[in-house]
C-alpha cells in the first residue's frame, strides 16, 4: 500500500544525517544540468534537494511540484534568499501534471515515486512533460517504506519509454539517470500473421 509522506514528519527528511544517503550536491552533479535548464522536482517535501537544484540554475527555472501545501510552504522558506534561477511551486499530482508536453529539459523524483498510487501512470507524464533528449534522475533509499527496487524500477520505465543512460548505488541505496530519446519510435500496428 502507497502512503504519501506525512508532512508532520518532515524534520526526518530535514535530518543532516540523511547525507549519509545521498547528498543533494551528488544529486545535483548526477542530474548535469545547464544555468538555463528548465528543472521539474517532483515531490521536493521540505525541499532538501532543491537548494542545490536552484544554485545551478542561472536564467533557467525549477518547478517544485507537491500534493501536500505543507511541504510546499516548507520548501519555499527553505528556497528564501537568493537563488540563481527562478523557482515555481504548483500544487498538483505526478500522475495528472498540469504542464504541456515536451516543456521540460530534466526531472527529479527522490523517494517519492513510490509514494504515488500508479508508478507507471506518474513515469508516463514524466516522460511527456520531458522534451526529447530530456533526463529523469530517480533517487531510491531504504529505509523508505516505499521503496522501489531497480529491477521494478527498469522495467516501468523502459515500458513507458525511457532509455536508462547510468545508475549509480547499491541495490539499497541508487540513484539511476533515464533519458527520453530524442527521436521517440513510433509503434507499429500489430499484423496478423497468416500461414
Amino acid at each position: 500500500m502507497t502512503r504519501i509522506f506525512p508532512e508532520r514528519c518532515a524534520w526526518l527528511i530535514d535530518n543532516p544525517l540523511r547525507a549519509l544517503l545521498i547528498r543533494p550536491g551528488t544529486l545535483r552533479d548526477r542530474l548535469a544540468i545547464g544555468g538555463d535548464a528548465r528543472v521539474l522536482e517532483i515531490g521536493p517535501g521540505s525541499g532538501y534537494v532543491s537548494r542545490a537544484i536552484a544554485a545551478q540554475l542561472a536564467g533557467g527555472t525549477l518547478h517544485l511540484v507537491d500534493v501536500q501545501v505543507g511541504m510546499l510552504r516548507r520548501a519555499r522558506r527553505r528556497m528564501r534568499g537568493p537563488t540563481r534561477g527562478e523557482v515555481m511551486y504548483e500544487c498538483a499530482d505526478v500522475a495528472a501534471l498540469p504542464f504541456r508536453e515536451r516543456t521540460f529539459d530534466a526531472a527529479l523524483a527522490v523517494a517519492v515515486l513510490g509514494e504515488t498510487p500508479d508508478v507507471r501512470r506518474s513515469l508516463r507524464e514524466l516522460h511527456d512533460v520531458l522534451r526529447p533528449g530530456g533526463r529523469l534522475l530517480v533517487h531510491e533509499h531504504l529505509p523508505d517504506p516505499d521503496f522501489i527496487p531497480f529491477v521494478t524500477l527498469q522495467e516501468l520505465a523502459g515500458a513507458v519509454g525511457f532509455r536508462l543512460v547510468r545508475r549509480w548505488g547499491s541495490r539499497w541505496n541508487y540513484s539511476s539517470l533515464w533519458e527520453r530519446p530524442r527521436m521517440d519510435v513510433p509503434t507499429l500496428p500489430r499484423r496478423a500473421v497468416t500461414c
